[in-house]
This record gives C-alpha cells, sequence and structure tokens, in this order.
C-alpha cells in the first residue's frame, strides 16, 4: 500500500495526515513523539558514521500544511522535507492512527450476521443485555505468530455497541518482516456474541479473505466490565499451503486508545527493545503447552 518512498506516495500519505488534523482526530505531538522515535530507530540501524536522518520539524510541517491547503505543495518540497526514514514513520503513523484505512465487511452486512447469529445460538434477552453493558470499549488482543515462531502479535481491538443493540468489532494489526520491509496492515471486521458464558467473536481476515472465529471467557470484571478475556481462535492462514489453524488468544482492556495503537505488532520477552517487550504474565499464558492435542486453558 504505496510503500515506496516517491514524492507520489508522500503526497498521498501527507495529505492524508492534513486530512486527520482537520477533523481533530490527532495532534502534532502524537505525531511528532512516534516519528521521532522511528527515525532514532533507523539511526540506530545505521553503520557508524552514517549520515544520520532528522524528523519533520514542527515549523516545517504547519509551512506544508499551509501549502497544501492553499493547493500550492509540490511534491517535490515534501521529497526534502521528509527523508525516507521519516516518510516510513509517516506512513507507519498512518497505518496504525487513520481509521478510514480499515478494510472488511459493511457495517450493514456485520449487524445482519450478528442478528442470525444471536438466533442460531438462541442468545437470551439476559445474556444479550449483560453483553451490551460489559463489552464496549478498546482493547489489546495477544496471539502468538504463526510467520515468527516464538514471537507474540499484538493488535488493537474496538467493541462498538450499534443503535440497533448489536456488538461490531473492528480490530488491526501491523506487521514488518524485517528492518528494510514495509510495514504493512491487517484488518479483521466483524461481531461479538455472548451466550452460555462464552463470547463468541467471528470477523473476517482481510489477508486471507477467510473467516477467523474466537472463543473467549471473561477471565477479569470489575465495576461491570470485563477486563480480561482467555480463549482461542482458528482461521485459515494467507501463508503457501493455506493452513489451518488455531492458537491461544488474550485479551485485555485498555483506557489509552492512542497509547495502545502505538504498542501493536510483534512482541518478545527475550527482546531488548524496548518496543518489544511484552508483559511475563501474558507471554506464559500465551506460550503454555498443549496436551494431547487440546488446548488446556
Amino acid at each position: 500500500m504505496r510503500h515506496t518512498y516517491s514524492p507520489e506516495n508522500l503526497h498521498h500519505w501527507f495529505k492524508r495526515l492534513v486530512k486527520l488534523q482537520d477533523k481533530g482526530l490527532i495532534n502534532w505531538q502524537h505525531f511528532d513523539e512516534f516519528q521521532t522515535a522511528k527515525v532514532e530507530e533507523y539511526n540506530d540501524r545505521r553503520p557508524r558514521g552514517a549520515m544520520k536522518r532528522r524528523p519533520l520539524g514542527k515549523t516545517a510541517y504547519y509551512k506544508l500544511k499551509s501549502l497544501e491547503s492553499a493547493g500550492a505543495l509540490e511534491p517535490e518540497a515534501l521529497m526534502k522535507a521528509f527523508s525516507d526514514a521519516g516518510f516510513s514513520a509517516l506512513r507507519e503513523y498512518l497505518l496504525v492512527n487513520d481509521p478510514g484505512l480499515s478494510s472488511g465487511p459493511s457495517r450493514e452486512d456485520t449487524d445482519r450476521l450478528s442478528t442470525l447469529m444471536a438466533r442460531l445460538l438462541d442468545v437470551s434477552p439476559g445474556d444479550q443485555n449483560a453483553a451490551l453493558a460489559e463489552l464496549p470499549g478498546s482493547y489489546l488482543t495477544f496471539r502468538p505468530s504463526l510467520s515468527r515462531p516464538g514471537w507474540v502479535v499484538v493488535g488493537y481491538l474496538e467493541i462498538q455497541r450499534t443503535k440497533d443493540d448489536e456488538l461490531v468489532t473492528d480490530e488491526f494489526t501491523i506487521y514488518r518482516g524485517s528492518d528494510d520491509e514495509p510495514v504493512t496492515r491487517q484488518d479483521f471486521t466483524g461481531f461479538i456474541v455472548y451466550s452460555h458464558q462464552f463470547y463468541l467473536l467471528t470477523s473476517s481476515d482481510s489477508n486471507s479473505q477467510f473467516a477467523r472465529i474466537s472463543i473467549l471467557r471473561s477471565s477479569e470484571i470489575s465495576r461491570g466490565i470485563v477486563r480480561k478475556f482467555d480463549g482461542l481462535y482458528c482461521g485459515a492462514s494467507q501463508r503457501p499451503g493455506r493452513s489451518i489453524f488455531a492458537s491461544r488468544l488474550h485479551v485485555r482492556r485498555v483506557e489509552d486508545a492512542a497509547s495502545a495503537r502505538a504498542r501493536i505488532g510483534y512482541k518478545n520477552i527475550e527482546s531488548k527493545k524496548s518496543s518489544e517487550s511484552i508483559d511475563r504474565e501474558i507471554w506464559d499464558s500465551l506460550m503454555m503447552g498443549v496436551k494431547s492435542g487440546i488446548l488446556d486453558f
């Protein structure tokens, strides 16, 4: 998705940044902290003595923004302001923070599917009302990585209550295979129902274009809302051979959505990078062994 460093692609992402700020969905300080950290990471990977990249300054940003608003911004001018590392940071920031980049079924479709699933499972009014009260909010999801054994993938999940009293879900994560590869985004759009003390989360995977099924139970509830879930999920991988997989899943509620989205991606308990750290409690819960072909929680 427009990952090559070029005037046209840089202009595309910069326009999205300006649009989001004009709508009040992001602010300069948040973007500046993100880009500065990413550019510093890039510089740390460079050989000693190599020219250091610099993040975009605040004065330069607002000058470029003014030119863009006036329709007078030339893409080449952006190339002078953004280094290749700055471009990568801008693109990654928007992949994480731009809600318009999500992909998947429409809200109307997921509403209908949620209603049908509730009927199929004969969800009681009591269970439905409990879910509507306990679930809406923002969460981080943790699951073992399929492509990088021994690593955990962290995603960001939102559960929202619709006007028709359905619970719809939007989840995404980002991946980078190596330091030299562009970041890619994966979206899961679906719904969640509660029945007989279990939660069934069904979503569409933007990579495999197939369903992903998660069965969860609450492991912590306080003040009438769910704080943590544990369970398993299964689906079909987009990797060669189209493997069918099942694995553990841990979900926990977050209060600061912006800070939570900054934590998504690959994590490992042994990594020395602070950006790749993960709580021991979460790591242990995901890496427990499988017994007799059954995931034992």
